[in-house]
């Protein structure tokens, strides 16, 4: 993965500790990783309730109605540390992602009925997809 220039970096940086990046700002091609350290956990904490508050406005979920789901949302992408990831691979939650599509898929083929994987594990999956634009060359998805 190519690196940013140093001034494009720290200005990316800045601009995630002030709050002004936009989700864009945040896909692998902008941002490739992120270290750990470089950015306040408070502004952490703000960037990744900011990309859960995108999916769930993609998909016309008010998180004043479901806040406790929000915040576990928030805490579970914050867990897989999702800044430092550029593949699901590398998503440190994905190992956990995978075990519950597993048991979901096992529940489908025995019930016939589609099942799903808990709110919190399938928000941070589609923020890594759409917000971070993440490499999905994962076992068995690879490209």
């Amino acid at each position: 993965m190519p690196q940013l220039p140093a001034s494009d970096k720290d200005q990316l940086i800045a601009r995630i500790n002030d709050g002004s990046f936009t989700l864009a700002d945040l896909s692998i091609d902008r941002c490739p990783e992120l270290e750990t350290g470089v950015v306040s956990q408070e502004a952490l904490n703000r960037v990744y309730a900011r990309m859960v508050g995108e999916v769930f406005k993609t998909f016309h979920l008010d998180k004043e109605e479901a806040m406790i789901c929000f915040r576990k949302c928030v805490k579970e992408l914050a867990r897989g540390v999702p800044l430092q990831a550029t593949s699901l691979g590398e998503y440190k939650r994905w190992k956990k992602v995978k075990k519950h599509l597993d048991v979901a898929m096992e529940l489908q083929s025995q019930t016939g009925h589609p099942a799903c994987i808990p709110a919190p594990h399938l928000v941070s999956v589609i923020a890594l997809l759409t917000i971070r634009r993440v490499r999905m060359n994962t076992e068995g998805f690879a490209i």
